[in-house]
């Protein structure tokens, strides 16, 4: 039974997936079936023709998997994880600024959709150049120039390079969009339900980001095994840097910026508060030295107390978007490409042992 959402203006990807679900309603089956077969049958053609190593297979297969998942995190992307969190962030944006809000959401949209080209055509183009530039450790994997299983692999890598970057693309989506957000202007609730002011919808949204690219930590181990010259080393560690580079940035930048602005206006609000409960108390001291009625005493008391709890209201809320659920994701996906690289080191050494 195909599913009823169909999004016209959707990323490439998207397309295809949402073709696939005319035959499965599951996103994600529509996903494998269209399109995360092909790292799977490139992969079992190079290990059958050609004459890899145990290491190789194991590497390889992790990166295979990498790409067997890219089309669903782009799907996921596109449909999901960037409208939700326009529709998420409406609540900290100023109701005069809702109108530029709905052109931002079109605006990044239509970005990640329609102007990923340049980035994803760099991206592949640095990813296939491995293929030649590290020759000698892919033939000794069997993979001799423009055979069958050199052919196959040549596929997988185009495959590899065209979805990890549209992935990686979406990072320079998500930071420039968070700070074109922040731009408008916000406000914040101290008694918010998150705990931070409702700020966590930007923690959640670039942690989302951060982890559906996490997985691309799986191809570390492949990418150091296959260094055999110069160039190919200068490429490799260019690719690895970056893609380490954008997993921070993916986080950190964005939630940075909303925290400065968010403090901002937590001083204009705590000044605004400081200047209210000074002018009531300036009021309270007249009226005890003209010795006035106790009613009209006890009322500016009262406003004095409700100003100082709002003033404590906005001075106690937690500004950054981390919350312990947002640090534990964040912290996974960032961890991940030690870890995998610390499982390298080790398979190499048992193999080679």
């Amino acid at each position: 039974m195909a599913s009823d959402n169909t999004y016209p203006d959707a990323v490439w990807v998207t397309q295809i997936v949402q073709r696939g679900q005319t035959l499965v309603a599951s996103s994600f089956l529509a996903a494998l079936l269209t399109l995360g077969w092909i790292p799977v049958v490139t992969s079992v053609v190079v290990f059958m023709l050609g004459t890899p190593s145990q290491l190789f297979i194991v590497a390889q297969s992790l990166t295979a998997s990498i790409v067997v998942l890219g089309p669903y995190q782009a799907y996921h992307y596109d449909t999901a994880v960037l409208p939700s969190f326009f529709d998420s962030v409406t609540e900290l944006v100023p109701d005069e600024n809702h109108d530029q809000l709905t052109q931002l959401q079109a605006k990044y949209e239509r970005k990640f959709r329609t102007s990923h080209l340049w980035f994803v055509l760099l991206w592949t183009a640095a990813v296939v150049s491995v293929l030649p530039l590290n020759a000698p450790y892919f033939a000794a994997q069997g993979l001799q120039f423009l055979g069958p299983s050199y052919l196959a692999y040549l596929i997988f890598l185009v495959d590899f390079g065209v979805l990890s970057g549209l992935g990686l693309y979406s990072v320079l989506v998500t930071t420039q969009c968070i700070d074109s957000v922040a731009d408008l202007g916000m406000e914040i609730e101290p008694l918010h339900p998150d705990g931070l002011g409702g700020l966590s919808v930007v923690g959640d949204f670039a942690v989302w980001t951060t982890l559906l690219i996490s997985n691309g930590a799986l191809a570390i181990p492949l990418s150091l095994d296959m260094v055999s010259s110069s160039g190919g080393r200068a490429v490799v560690y260019a690719g690895v840097g970056t893609y380490m580079l954008l997993i921070a940035v993916s986080f950190v930048y964005p939630t940075a910026k909303i925290n400065r602005k968010a403090q901002h206006l937590r001083e204009q609000h705590l000044e605004t508060y400081r200047s209210k409960i000074r002018s009531l108390e300036s009021q309270l001291a007249a009226i005890e030295a003209e010795d006035q009625v106790e009613l009209k005493e006890l009322g500016l008391r009262m406003e004095i107390e409700r100003a100082r709890k709002e003033f404590q209201n906005y001075n106690n809320v937690r500004l950054y978007p981390l919350s312990i659920g947002i640090l534990t994701r964040l912290a996974s996906s960032v961890l991940l490409p030690i870890v995998i690289t610390v499982i390298e080191f080790f398979i190499s050494s048992a193999l080679a042992g």
